[in-house]
């Protein structure tokens, strides 16, 4: 209870100092509201639903002030420009343990939501901010100058018709499509994950980075999504999930009804969730920042179907081979199963991200070949399990060129191939 409280009062400094900011950079202000507002064709939905634990529960947010106060949380008078009136509770009635959560909303000057933020104590990054002893984020969905008085009123049934990042002296406009985000060279976290949506991650290289989830249905706005390999509060944060080398906490807010959100994308299976073994779990983030569809933790290989001349010599194959990047997860590792990130030395190299259905799930979970050179031909020159070519559901391709130790994106000149 008292982390919460402590978190209010320890950000009203950097809201003043947002506010005043705001006034000063109003014109740069208005250009990113205006965009925003030209981006979004419509509402983004109506409602702010929290997950708790995906799949099983799940916890619907406050839209008005007093909904608020017969729920529990306490509203702040002070209306900061540009965000509005700052809202935090200290529990979240039947939610994963009954504790509390670093969750807090914004309300505009007449009751209605404006958006919503999250704190942590560490384990997060760039944008999130540094306030006194923790760190905080916060997003819009209406315009900023609605917040004290000056923008237009909330309409019946929406949370607003935008996704705005608020930085330290300003707003950024997220894309409201899932075309906008591949536009804007987020980093694809795809396939479609079932029942939560197409994850499109502002910053590759940081777990924490923002992360807004898009439909696979019909290519809009589902949700946001921000993750930590640090433990934190559940809820708000939800039950712990498996990622690359370690379980991390995510954060979801769905705007609209996220069931079927797949329907008709290319989805991937759904693994049961399992613990990492201790021995084999690993924070290093590696692989997952150039070969995002290991994202969505599914049966998956990545491969490069054409491997440097070296690479295959001092692997006793003459010629043409292909290494292979991670084929998992297995059996023995979980979801701690090697992954070995891209290095080229001599030219682009194009790496094959393929995802598979359930049918190929005995064949990839029983493989020891991550991070080996492919000596027994099990893959073909498209990157794919030739035992599984014909259970793929998507095959991705990525290009990476030197320097070996920091490599740099590259054209392959080859498009995805959805199946």
């Amino acid at each position: 209870m008292l982390i919460v409280v402590v978190y209010y009062h320890s950000s009203v400094e950097f809201l003043r100092h947002f506010s005043a900011n705001m006034a000063i950079n109003r014109g740069l202000l208005l250009l990113n509201a205006l965009y925003a507002e030209a981006s979004a064709s419509a509402s983004i939905g109506d409602r702010f639903v929290l997950e708790v634990h995906y799949t099983q529960q799940y916890q619907e947010l406050p839209l008005t002030v007093d909904a608020a106060e017969k729920d529990g949380w306490t509203v702040s008078e002070e209306c900061i420009t540009g965000l509005g009136r700052r809202a935090h509770s200290t529990r979240f009635p039947n939610l994963w343990h009954d504790r509390n959560g670093a969750l807090h909303l914004w309300f505009d000057h007449l009751g209605s939501v404006m958006g919503f933020g999250v704190s942590a104590e560490s384990g997060v990054s760039d944008p999130w901010r540094r306030v006194g002893d923790h760190y905080e984020i916060d997003f819009l969905t209406r315009d900023p100058e609605a917040a004290c008085g000056n923008g237009p009123k909330a309409k019946l049934g929406s949370v607003g018709d935008r996704l705005l990042l608020v930085n330290k002296h300003d707003v950024q406009a997220l894309p409201v499509t899932l075309q906008g985000a591949f536009d804007e060279k987020f980093h694809d976290g795809g396939p479609c994950f079932p029942e939560m949506g197409w994850h499109m991650m502002l910053n590759r290289f940081d777990v924490s980075s923002p992360t807004p989830v898009y439909s696979g249905a019909d290519g809009g706005l589902l949700a946001m999504n921000l993750n930590s390999y640090a433990t934190q509060q559940t809820p708000s944060f939800e039950y712990p999930a498996p990622k690359e080398g370690k379980a991390v906490y995510g954060w979801h807010v769905y705007f609209r009804d996220h069931v079927g959100a797949c329907q008709g994308a290319p989805t991937a299976y759904a693994l049961p969730f399992a613990e990492t073994p201790a021995s084999k779990e690993r924070t290093d983030f590696s692989c997952t920042p150039f070969f995002g569809n290991l994202w969505v933790q599914t049966l998956a290989t990545v491969v490069d179907a054409h491997a440097s001349p070296s690479v295959c010599k001092d692997a006793g194959v003459d010629g043409r081979c292909a290494f292979v990047h991670y084929m998992g997860p297995t059996t023995d590792d979980v979801y701690g199963t090697p992954c070995t990130p891209p290095s080229p030395t001599d030219q682009c190299h194009c790496y094959h991200q393929v995802t598979y259905t359930e049918n190929c799930k005995e064949k990839i979970m029983s493989s020891h070949v991550s991070g080996s050179v492919d000596t027994a031909d099990m893959f073909d020159e498209h990157g794919v399990l030739r035992s599984c070519s014909g259970d793929v559901v998507t095959n991705v391709v990525i290009g990476w060129a030197p320097p070996a130790n920091n490599p740099t994106a590259c054209d392959c000149n080859a498009a995805a191939l959805q199946v």
